[in-house]
């Protein structure tokens, strides 16, 4: 379909126009008679405010041709936006269902949790009795401790020496496995220095160890591991049984057993 140019367009609303004029009577004693050659439209006027309008067929196919070609361009217009819609949904729609895929294959591979904190190399249950726990965060209330009437360890060390990580995992085990029959702690002296304060702590690691009765440890061979026994120089009484260094989870177990360990 042939679009009106510009020309034809101003030649046509020139003549309706004229036309709108003479219809409301802008001049009602002359008669007047007009031919526009573009647009082919004749008008005839008189005084009684009579007008006839004759309107050719290429008028009428110019005003249709308008119409349709407006009509057709608001299509158009249409159309445009309805693509431009889905151009801007569609990416949309599969971001987001590409997110909900990698969403939930991260949900099935996260795993539980445990309820556990971390501290350095050591790690504990927060449901643990604070007494019975094992990370030493405040000073000790070492008769407290003793009047629970299981055997006691207290390793005190620090998390980054190389003999102190290397008793970290034994001790978390012990921990672990002996809840509720023996009381297994760790002392950082490095972050809690004023915590050693009292105990006979030279080197570390250094373990302190009472027994089910919350005496000072006392071996049955004295010579199967070596001991550092301690007494009080006013009453001549055994005050600290000590291990200085690394030892294993075995050596741990024999010591406890004879402190009162129960199966």
């Amino acid at each position: 379909m042939k679009s009106l140019n510009n020309a034809e367009i101003i030649a046509l609303m020139d003549q309706l126009l004229m036309l709108a004029i003479i219809q409301a009577g802008h001049h009602p004693t002359v008669e007047k008679r007009m031919m526009n050659p573009v647009a082919g439209v004749e008008v005839n006027a008189n005084s009684w405010g009579f007008e006839s309008v004759i309107i050719d067929k290429c008028i009428l196919n110019k005003l249709n041709k308008l119409e349709d070609q407006t009509k057709m361009e608001n299509d158009q217009k249409k159309g445009m936006s309805k693509n431009i819609a889905l151009k801007i949904i569609i990416p949309v729609l599969v971001v987001v269902a590409i997110s909900a895929i990698w969403l939930l294959k991260n949900a099935e591979k996260k795993p539980a949790i445990d309820n556990t904190t971390v501290s350095g190399s050591i790690a504990e249950s927060k449901d643990t009795n604070p007494d019975f726990a094992l990370l030493v965060t405040k000073k000790l209330d070492l008769e407290k401790l003793k009047s629970y009437g299981v055997p006691i360890i207290i390793d005190f060390g620090a998390d980054s020496c190389i003999p102190c990580k290397e008793m970290a995992p034994v001790l978390k085990q012990l921990n672990e496995e002996l809840q509720g029959k023996a009381i297994i702690k760790f002392v950082d002296v490095w972050k809690y220095q004023s915590f050693a304060e009292g105990y006979p702590i030279s080197v570390i690691p250094t373990q302190v160890l009472f027994d089910s009765k919350g005496n000072p440890y006392t071996p049955k061979d004295a010579n199967a591991i070596k001991l550092n026994m301690y007494t009080s120089k006013d009453t001549n009484k055994p005050t600290f049984t000590t291990h200085e260094g690394g030892i294993t989870k075995e050596e741990l177990l024999s010591i406890l057993k004879e402190m009162g360990l129960k199966e």
